[in-house]
């Protein structure tokens, strides 16, 4: 997941394998909480969304980053599936 966090801004400018699992990773981050991306009206530490991924994985919260709407529909286990297969990317 350090992948996720670290991508700089030119390394995102070129295309690679790298950069499509990030946006992907990132893109099932939002739905899967509902939640932009990028939320300027946050700290500094709080405005990327994969950055607060990392930071609720490592306090072991990452299950209070589903949308509560769809709980019930959205089991934790494939939250946390899904959160493996991107720290793996």
């Amino acid at each position: 997941m350090h992948q996720l966090s670290n991508l700089s801004n030119s390394e995102a400018a070129t295309l690679t394998e790298k950069s499509d699992v990030y946006s992907f990773g990132v893109v099932i981050i939002e739905i899967i909480s509902d939640r932009p991306a990028l939320s300027y009206g946050l700290p500094t530490e709080k405005i990327s969304l994969a950055s607060r991924a990392l930071d609720s994985e490592l306090n072991g919260e990452l299950h209070e980053m589903i949308d509560p709407n769809p709980v019930g529909k959205v089991r934790v286990s494939s939250l946390k599936k899904v959160w493996e297969v991107l720290k793996g990317a």
